[in-house]
């Protein structure tokens, strides 16, 4: 016979599982996810991150012109109290109009976009179209790219992310990104971020190595509490004094 106790406690663990696995949602990183509540953001724009952590002001001040596809991983997940909560934060008026009940079995989705090829994003800032935007970087050592975003599209939107065999992020229109959904080795849609509501995101940062003539170029793009890889630097000029020094000894 068992111990009615250990009946109870059972009963207590299966409830605890059940409620987790009801809510089949993304945890997000406090040290990392910054909440949109200002300032609209969209992936691989470059600005300046102000404020903190909870109350975050993002200063895009440059669109990079991006000659070629970059590659984006999307990770669709149901609401949750918390990211329900977090969404509200970003647009009180619910623009989305998502109808959450947490007693309800069935949620409502929304999707993590992610950056996975940030090598082809740093080549497209070295092309010629980006001089200026490469001269930028260099002289502002705070600025920070936008490499993941969590958004809140309608359910069809969601359905059609899915639905696809990859996602790439483009750039067919002056000074605004799409997202290219390919199924079967072709496109068949092009979502506009504006027809999201993008309520969390995550930055990355630059490093910067030299030339064979000292000159810095821009070596990598990490996330933003990562350090810099070898003797590559946040800083472009300290980069290359850096190298200067080194060179002397």
């Amino acid at each position: 016979m068992k111990h009615p106790l250990v009946s109870s406690k059972c009963v207590v663990i299966c409830g605890i599982l059940l409620f987790l696995l009801s809510c089949r949602t993304i945890t997000f990183d406090q040290n990392v996810t910054h909440t949109a509540i200002k300032t609209p953001v969209a992936l691989g724009m470059i600005g300046l991150q102000e404020g903190t952590i909870f109350s975050s002001r993002f200063e895009v001040t440059t669109i990079p012109v991006l000659d070629q596809k970059v590659r984006v991983l999307p990770t669709v997940a149901d609401f949750c109290r918390k990211t329900f909560k977090k969404y509200n934060k970003a647009t009180p008026d619910n623009r989305q109009q998502v109808t959450y009940v947490d007693s309800l079995e069935q949620k409502p989705r929304f999707v993590k976009l992610a950056i996975i090829d940030k090598l082809a994003y740093k080549n497209a800032l070295v092309t010629d179209n980006n001089k200026k935007v490469l001269t930028y970087l260099k002289m502002q050592k705070e600025a920070h790219v936008v490499t993941t975003v969590t958004v809140a599209f309608a359910q069809e939107t969601i359905q059609m992310i899915q639905e696809a065999d990859a996602v790439f992020l483009t750039n067919k229109k002056q000074k605004q990104y799409s997202l290219e959904l390919i199924r079967d080795n072709q496109p068949f849609a092009t979502l506009d971020f504006n027809k999201g509501t993008i309520f969390a995101y995550e930055l990355s940062r630059f490093c910067w190595g030299v030339d064979k003539r000292n000159r810095a170029i821009l070596w990598d793009v990490v996330d933003q509490n990562s350090s810099c890889p070898g003797n590559s630097s946040k800083d472009a000029i300290r980069a290359e004094e850096r190298n200067a020094t080194t060179y002397k000894l």
